[in-house]
């Protein structure tokens, strides 16, 4: 209490100081070897007096010297982060100081350092100091390709030629050779100093101690391998029996004993850990982290805890067992918080153990408010990325947890698809400056408008935070299209264009925009507008995007003929002025294009011609049905990886260029066995990506062709997917079998393969399937109702066979009739059988709008017009297949519940249809 006290007067202190007296104490701080402190100060006063170069420049030799001192201690992570922070108030590289720059330098992984010493070179000389400081980024990592960063004549690169020819004969402990080969190296080499270790230990291994002390006393203090030459120097200088002679001596053991033999000791703490035997692996990790560090045994231990810890991921032994080593190991404050971390990244109890480990664990880890919201902002995205990878199963196996820290982690949304963006935001407003966050809360799936809504929050976030960066203006503009916002998407494209114009990404999307344009203004007949957009899309000159542009092209010339053409040979002149000769126009424009590049013209022509109203439709797709027939009959001049892009429909971000994306169909129509022509490590991808009920059998097929000589890692794989295939399709009835598969897998990789084959795969399915293949877990088929409610399953009436008083052949199947029951029941009382009043709060009503949006989206319904909507919704109500009348029960509920108001437009044309307001138009 006493510490918060002070903490706020020293804050109120500041409130007095000016902008001067605030960077004194700022710099006083920083001198006096508290970067914790100063950052506090200067970024008060960033804040009181706005941001300007002298507190950008002190701020930056804050987060350098803080993250050198937490690279010293070993906190890699911590480091890494607060070299973030100091990257973000970095000045152009070549107007650094040489102070700063080694500063950044000594922190830097080897290639930031070398591609800033570069960028440093271009405004100032050569730097000894940082060259040798590289020079020993090259001694640690076996970089050379770097050497000649700083260019081919310095030093640096000179001398590395001697360095690796030397590196060799050092790791074999051949020191006198060593020395030899660098003896060529001047005094003021970047690697003299290497040249003087080597020395030395050759004088050690040759008894001469005295020799071996006065080259270690020439050893620059911050050597790589300074630890070691100061207890070296120690061990030879200290007069015998002394305690810092014979702690020296023990700290390098090696070099009187020989090398510790860490592979041995692995193995038998993994195969004590492996029998049971606990208390013998405990000895062997202890035993492990005092040979590798014995000046700081417990951080040792953690780090060997940590490496065992991937073995535990793979089932080698049992989680309880790894639990029990850690707290034999590790003193029971550091066996806690370990743990805690260690469960962050269980999906068994996501919720839990980032909750626990925040109101638990963080403060005490973290104690400057500044590294703790940082530290906040890295759980809360690595269980964002767990959630998305795991996502219901996650869920609902922790979901105690998730209703437990729903505050502490910022969980809002209740519809479960949401809980990933929810806690990607909130590491995105801890940590403004995490580009990393960004990327995943845009790639994350968004399935309703106020996860639409938070997405386009934090991207919006990012384009204040990084004014230079076109990333988030691609993004936004990808969630405009979805959402058909194309003005929205323009403009920030736009803005794109003017933060990085000659950027290949911001240009292709900048087309694509265009070409949106041109698709609505073809469907309008504006011709000339879309004239004008297609030209301003080649002058763009993306080759990636000019097989897509072409095709709009022609599709504009198709519709705007209104069927005036003719099919001709080569080169014939047309029988009327104005006439199209389709021959003569495709092979002017496919003549300039690869056979891949033809394919997908083509493809996408037939498929964009079915949508607006062209006369002579059925003679212009029999035409270019001929044509692409033509080019698939030479497939075998295509790569398996150019195959598999034909059959690939386009990206997502062309959903608004073309209606129907979906190559695959009408490509495996016309060649049966192009399939068999791509590799098996590319075509399950493929699959993925092309499956629907029309392509269905063409992959079984294939499947069945391939699992005769697939390997036996494969042939699981391919099993599994044609077993859910076969299930889909209804040519399987025993949905147990996927069970089977999952048991010859195993535990390991294979297993996780499987996993996230049957998330991806819970996508088509329906009902209890869905459910299964959402959970990985096939049990639920083992038992009819495993939710204790047969409402919808009336296998359970098998279950009374075995009553001799009542024979199933009595019963008659035609006397029951489900609808009829269905259609005479009163929907409150239908309502009441599943939910008391009590239980149809708030919440229920968001998690069933959740699951009737996320309806919308697996049908593919979202954007799409009503005539597409309203076929969709005709089939659920379609009387002859017996679903209208529970379908006219099931949205009067909805109606009494309040769900309907709080549905999309898609949502509520797909279950409800059109209604005629009062003023005669037609709207939901």
């Amino acid at each position: 209490m006493a510490k918060k006290k002070k903490k706020k007067k020293k804050n109120k202190s500041w409130q007095d100081q000016t902008r001067t007296q605030l960077l004194q104490a700022g710099l006083s701080h920083l001198s006096g070897g508290n970067p914790q402190e100063a950052i506090s100060v200067l970024k008060f006063a960033e804040k009181r007096h706005g941001k300007a170069d002298d507190i950008s420049d002190l701020l930056f030799r804050c987060y350098i010297t803080q993250a050198g001192d937490l690279f010293e201690k070993g906190m890699k992570n911590e480091a890494d982060a607060m070299r973030n922070h100091a990257w973000s108030y970095l000045k152009a590289p070549a107007h650094l100081s040489e102070t700063d720059l080694l500063s950044y330098l000594s922190i830097s992984s080897d290639r930031d350092a070398f591609h800033l010493y570069k960028q440093y070179l271009s405004a100032n000389p050569s730097s000894p100091a940082a060259e040798q400081c590289l020079a020993w980024h090259l001694f640690q990592t076996n970089n050379w390709e770097l050497a000649d960063a700083p260019g081919a004549d310095s030093p640096l690169a000179r001398d590395a030629v001697f360095m690796r020819e030397a590196m060799p004969m050092m790791k074999n402990a051949d020191w006198e050779m060593a020395a030899e080969a660098l003896r060529v190296l001047p005094r003021k080499s970047p690697f003299a100093s290497v040249r003087l270790f080597c020395r030395a230990m050759a004088s050690f291994y040759s008894n001469k101690d005295d020799d071996a002390v006065r080259a270690l006393n020439l050893i620059p203090k911050d050597f790589p391998l300074k630890r070691i030459v100061r207890k070296l120097k120690t061990a030879l200088s200290e007069p015998d029996g002394s305690n810092k002679k014979t702690r020296a001596m023990a700290r390098l053991s090696g070099l009187w004993d020989g090398p510790v033999n860490s592979e041995g000791l692995i193995r038998d703490i993994l195969d004590a850990l492996t029998k049971g035997r606990l208390k013998e692996a405990a000895n062997a990790v202890r035993e492990f982290a005092g040979e590798i560090c014995p000046q700081d045994q417990a951080t040792a231990t953690a780090m060997v805890l940590q490496t065992i810890r991937s073995s535990a991921d793979t089932g080698k032994f049992r989680e309880d067992g790894y639990v029990s080593l850690v707290r034999n190991t590790l003193p029971k404050a550091l066996a806690d918080s370990f743990i805690a971390r260690v469960n962050l990244t269980n999906p068994g109890v996501l919720f839990s153990s980032a909750g626990e480990y925040i109101t638990r664990f963080l403060n005490k880890e973290f104690p400057d408010a500044e590294e703790r919201r940082i530290a906040k902002a890295m759980v809360l995205l690595n269980t964002a990325h767990l959630v998305n990878k795991f996502g219901g199963e996650a869920v609902i196996d922790d979901r105690s947890g998730l209703e437990k820290f729903r505050d502490v982690l910022g969980a809002e949304c209740r519809h479960d698809s949401g809980i990933a963006i929810d806690l990607a935001a909130g590491a995105i407003r801890l940590d403004p400056q995490n580009k990393a966050a960004y990327m995943a809360i845009a790639g994350f799936p968004r399935n309703s408008k106020e996860e639409r809504k938070k997405v386009e929050t934090s991207l919006l976030a990012m384009c204040d935070e990084f004014p230079d960066d076109p990333y988030p203006c691609l993004e936004l503009a990808s969630l405009y299209y979805e959402t058909h916002a194309f003005r929205k998407a323009e403009a920030i494209l736009g803005e794109a264009m003017k933060r990085a114009p000659h950027d290949n990404r911001v240009v292709d999307r900048h087309a694509i925009s265009l070409l949106v344009s041109a698709e609505i203004n073809i469907r309008r007949g504006k011709f000339h507008l879309v004239d004008k957009d297609i030209k301003r899309a080649e002058d763009l000159e993306s080759r990636k995007l000019a097989p897509y542009i072409k095709e709009k092209k022609l599709l504009a010339k198709l519709v705007r003929s209104q069927g005036d053409f003719q099919i001709g040979k080569k080169g014939q002149i047309p029988l009327f002025e104005g006439c199209i000769d389709l021959k003569s126009l495709m092979d002017e424009e496919l003549s300039t294009m690869t056979l891949f590049e033809e394919i997908r013209l083509l493809s996408l022509l037939m498929l964009d011609i079915g949508g607006p109203n062209i006369r002579g439709r059925k003679s212009l797709s029999k035409f270019l049905e001929g044509l692409l027939k033509d080019r698939l009959k030479q497939d075998s001049r295509l790569s398996s990886q150019e195959i598999a892009g034909i059959l690939t429909p386009p990206p997502t971000e062309f959903r608004p260029v073309f209606p129907d994306r979906r190559v695959a169909p009408l490509i495996l129509k016309m060649s049966k066995n192009i399939l068999g022509r791509i590799k098996t490590e590319e075509i399950i991808p493929l699959y993925d990506l092309i499956l629907e009920p029309d392509v269905a059998q063409a992959v079984l097929k294939d499947i069945r062709k391939r699992i005769k000589n697939a390997s036996e890692k494969d042939r699981l794989l391919l099993e599994f997917y044609m077993t859910v295939i076969s299930i889909l399709e209804g040519e399987i009835k025993d949905p147990g079998m996927l069970e089977e598969i999952v048991d010859r897998a195993g535990d390991g990789p294979v297993r996780e393969e499987l996993r996230a084959m049957a998330r991806r795969l819970s996508v088509h399915a329906p009902g209890r399937l869905k459910t299964a293949l959402e959970n990985f877990n096939f049990s639920i088929f083992q038992n009819p109702f495993p939710m204790g409610n047969p409402f919808f399953d009336f296998d359970f009436l098998d279950s009374f066979d075995d009553d001799d008083d009542f024979d199933d052949d009595e019963f008659d199947d035609d006397d029951f009739d489900p609808v009829s029951m269905i259609d005479g029941l009163d929907p409150a009382e239908f309502m009441n059988m599943f939910m008391s009043g009590s239980e149809r709060d708030d919440h229920d009503i968001d998690a069933i709008v959740g699951k009737l949006e996320e309806t919308v989206d697996e049908f593919g319904l979202r954007g799409a017009p009503d005539a597409q909507i309203l076929s969709f919704h005709d089939i659920l109500t379609n009387e002859q297949a017996g679903l209208g009348a529970g379908m006219n029960l099931f949205t009067t509920m909805l109606e009494m519940m309040g769900v309907r108001n709080k549905l999309s437009r898609e949502a509520c044309m797909l279950f409800y249809g059109k209604k005629k307001n009062g003023k005669g138009s037609r709207s939901c």
